[in-house]
């Protein structure tokens, strides 16, 4: 139940993230100057208030649903064969899953194309973890959190790197020194991004070695039967 209540929690966060700079970007564009959001703000109603919270709170958690199903936590492929043959080259367990993957057939050279992809593989180790221990499955899941979180990180910095572009365009030079810091926004921001994108990636690759030390510590307890 604390598992179930954690990923709905991690859902509506990276959606409210994503959500909220959309909504400040939307509020820089020089055609929506102001009207449609300064009506919102300005309703006394309360259930209208009410009504416009659930909203967003459904929003942004479709929005979230979305980022998940569009994002992939793992990393590029070369990583993960590189993975496998690692863990295949540590550890002379066999089972059945490790078996039937690409990395196995290749090292005993074997048809590949008869094997299970590389990345279902980790897939499958980590559906393993879920079905037989919650703690190391917990420790999983905050890993995806932070990698999902970071996702969602990376949009809304681009989506605020584009606002502050477009302020920059319709400033008025001559007139206004708020091009200066437009442009010291977008080089901290353009800086982030770079950042966070390589913990990204490396987020990827610490999430394949914990799946395979968690699922190489349930095989070695209890080993899947070999085909």
């Amino acid at each position: 139940m604390k598992i179930n209540f954690y990923l709905h929690l991690r859902t509506f966060m990276i959606g409210t993230i994503v959500t909220i700079s959309a909504a400040i970007l939307l509020t820089s564009l020089p055609e929506i100057e102001h009207p449609i959001f300064e009506d919102i703000l300005d309703e006394d109603n309360g259930l209208y208030m009410l009504m416009l919270s659930f909203g967003f709170i459904f929003f942004s958690y479709g929005i979230g649903m979305l980022l998940e199903i569009i994002s992939n936590p793992y990393p590029r492929p070369t990583h993960l064969i590189k993975h496998l043959d690692n863990y295949l080259g540590f550890f002379s367990h066999a089972d059945s899953i490790v078996q039937n993957s690409e990395a196995y057939n290749a090292i005993n050279q074997n048809d590949t194309k008869r094997g299970i992809s590389n990345l279902k593989v980790h897939q499958y180790m980590f559906t393993y973890i879920i079905s037989r221990n919650d703690n190391l499955n917990r420790e999983i899941q905050e890993r995806l959190f932070k990698i999902y979180t970071m996702f969602s990180l990376l949009i809304a910095m681009f989506l605020l790197l584009l606002m502050f572009l477009i302020q920059l365009l319709i400033t008025d030079i001559d007139y206004s020194d708020a091009w200066i810091f437009n442009i010291i926004m977008m080089v901290l921001l353009t800086m982030g991004l770079i950042l966070i994108y390589r913990v990204w990636q490396r987020s990827k690759i610490g999430l394949l070695d914990e799946i395979e030390q968690a699922y190489y510590v349930l095989v070695s307890q209890n080993p899947p039967a070999a085909e």
